[in-house]
């Protein structure tokens, strides 16, 4: 149930509850098309399942926010913001970081957020030898993300392509 690389114990009770959940909503919502279709595939209902995409509210994300981090502005700053998952390519972000830090060592990986996975990025930013450079913020209230993204000044959404995201 969407969870590659995890281990469910119980994955027929979890299909299960699933389907009841999917049947019993008068509505699903999903944030993409590909949501959307995994949705559709999923329940019998014409009609029930509805996409709105993943957007942002613009009055937060203005031109001129001061950066959250300004001590740090004259360093060359690569960013991430989202759920800290493997899935969503942050061993390739790290790796590729670590190549750009070898050539200026002063740059810093900056990823905002919290996710299962957020101790096995640290570990891998260890063994790559980037460990001082990257700032993992974990979970921060959702007013501080614009500010933080503005401390970027390259932001990366590194997700894989995958044939079945969601399953």
């Amino acid at each position: 149930l969407g969870m590659a690389n995890k281990t469910l114990r119980d994955s027929g009770g979890a299909r299960q509850i699933a389907k009841r959940a999917f049947a019993d909503a008068s509505v699903l919502v999903a944030i993409s098309k590909e949501i959307g279709e995994y949705l559709r595939q999923r329940t019998s209902e014409l009609g029930k399942v509805r996409v709105v995409q993943n957007g942002a509210n613009l009055e937060r994300f203005r031109p001129g926010l001061i950066p959250a981090l300004p001590d740090r502005q004259s360093v060359f700053t690569v960013g991430y913001a989202g759920r800290l998952s493997m899935r969503h390519g942050l061993d390739t972000l790290v790796k590729a970081f670590a190549i750009l830090h070898r050539r200026d060592p002063r740059a810093r990986l900056l990823l905002v957020g919290d996710g299962p996975d957020r101790d096995a990025i640290a570990q891998a930013a260890s063994s790559v030898g980037i460990a001082g450079s990257v700032e993992l913020t974990g979970a921060v209230s959702p007013g501080i993300v614009p500010r933080l993204m503005a401390s970027m000044d390259v932001a990366v959404a590194a997700y894989p392509r995958r044939e079945a995201f969601y399953d």
